[in-house]
């Protein structure tokens, strides 16, 4: 959903997606794709104070991705001479669900008739939320089960600024 005035746009936006893979000769024979974000919302919220100043605030929510736990008590096999990660059925584990608010401003000004200039100023991520992404396993002899979970997080808190000269 969109709507836009003189002033104010803002948008809604919400997906059902559900992405399973199957595969006859697995067991199990159905299971979440890697990539399966299920549900996610997104919504903006944009106003012009005036044609040099506008601010912007947006967020999203969305359901955490699928990931593939070890064995519990078997977390690694032996394979010839490598030592490897015993997985469980394939992505039977979600990651928390993903929220991020963020914020941004900019205001247009002009040195002259042929040098105009914008400065931003965004924050990511304002709530400072610790969001994981992505979550694999890699084996490590010198922990208690042989492995350790990676986690990939998304961006903390992180302001921005730009400054943009056109001429």
């Amino acid at each position: 959903m969109n709507k836009q005035t003189e002033k104010i746009s803002t948008w809604l936006s919400y997906t059902y997606a559900k992405n399973d893979y199957t595969f006859d000769i697995f067991n199990p024979t159905t299971f979440s794709n890697s990539l399966d974000i299920t549900h996610s919302l997104s919504a903006a919220f944009n106003y012009n104070f005036t044609e040099f100043f506008k601010i912007s605030f947006g967020g999203v929510l969305r359901s955490g991705k699928p990931y593939t736990t070890p064995i519990d008590g078997n977390e690694t096999i032996k394979s010839g001479n490598r030592t490897i990660v015993n997985y469980n059925n394939p992505n039977q584990e979600k990651l928390d669900n993903f929220f991020r608010l963020d914020l941004s401003g900019s205001y247009n000004f002009d040195f002259s008739d042929v040098i105009k200039s914008t400065i931003r100023l965004g924050f990511t991520n304002l709530t400072d939320k610790e969001n994981i992404i992505d979550s694999y396993y890699i084996v490590d002899e010198t922990s208690k089960n042989n492995v350790n979970r990676v986690n990939n997080y998304s961006l903390p808190f992180t302001p921005n600024l730009s400054f943009r000269v056109r001429f």
